[in-house]
């Protein structure tokens, strides 16, 4: 029996395939973690032991650096959320959201705007983004340009991309690992969207211990519930610094005294990223009277 220590790249009907420096094992989770309700997640580091005729399990699951339930995937460093300059539009509410998740997870986001060749308008929003204190890439899959920089911007760690399905995803995903590994889904003319092709979470290793993962229902992720709506404001950058209010506990979602409020009627701070705002807070604050 040998002992390794690696990374799962990909989870499928209860075996895990993981990443060593002896190449990548096929393994089963140890009973264990069923008992401890413990799930291995895309990501994790852990430990495995391989017997003579190569059959693996996974023994230990090391710290996590952080841990996404839906999709399932731990240790994520940065995130490129990805939308599109047109079909689908844009929506600010997802990318806020996103930004917000992002954070709150310890995970460095950038926003990628891609199809950049069907509407040069969304450079006005990258713009932004930008100016909010963000990295910003806007790109063309189908051209192949700003590709490059993103994967500069990956360096040596786990990049997840999120999105909505159309968006394009895959194709820069392919473009990126330079492979037809990652499937490209039709745009579905009635929903403005692409039909769902990616199923499951899975890391693809590049060099220098780079990572690179899809991840399918992150668009469905709610914002975490520990994330106390009286700070929501500090993960809105460009919103915070003009949080300089008269009351202490200000909410920053009425014209009351507050120094946010008064920064966007003045056109110092973007309109629809203050309409944002107020609706996460009070999806947030919701939640919270809800659990009371």
């Amino acid at each position: 029996m040998k002992i390794k220590e690696g990374k799962i790249l990909k989870g499928i009907g209860g075996f895990y395939y993981v990443d060593t420096s002896d190449g990548v094992f096929e393994c089963r989770a140890r009973g264990k973690f069923r008992k401890d309700s413990i799930i291995p997640y895309v990501g994790d580091n852990v430990r495995i032991t391989v017997d003579a005729d190569g059959s693996g399990y996974v023994t230990e699951i090391f710290d996590r650096k952080n841990a996404f339930v839906r999709p399932p995937i731990a240790n994520v460093d940065k995130l490129l959320i990805v939308s599109a300059s047109a079909n689908p539009s844009p929506d600010t509410l997802f990318i806020d959201k996103m930004l917000v998740t992002a954070q709150a997870g310890g995970v460095t986001p950038a926003l990628c705007f891609n199809k950049a060749d069907l509407n040069d308008s969304v450079l006005e929003l990258a713009d932004l983004y930008s100016a909010a204190g963000y990295k910003v890439f806007v790109t063309s899959a189908i051209d192949n340009y700003g590709i490059d920089n993103i994967i500069n911007f990956m360096g040596n760690s786990i990049t997840a991309l999120c999105g909505f399905s159309g968006v394009g995803k895959s194709s820069i995903l392919n473009l990126i690992t330079n492979s037809t590994n990652f499937q490209v889904g039709e745009i579905s003319l009635k929903l403005s969207r692409g039909k769902h092709t990616t199923r499951h979470v899975e890391l693809v290793k590049m060099a220098h211990g780079t990572y690179l993962a899809d991840t399918p229902g992150f668009s469905m992720i709610s914002i975490p519930n520990e994330i106390d709506p009286s700070h929501l404001i500090d993960y809105f950058p460009d919103l915070s610094k003009y949080a300089n209010c008269k009351f202490g506990d200000c909410s920053h979602t009425s014209a009351k005294h507050c120094g946010v409020y008064e920064a966007v009627s003045r056109g110092m701070v973007s309109h629809q990223r203050y309409e944002n705002y107020k609706t996460l807070y009070n999806s947030l604050k919701d939640n919270k009277e809800w659990i009371k």
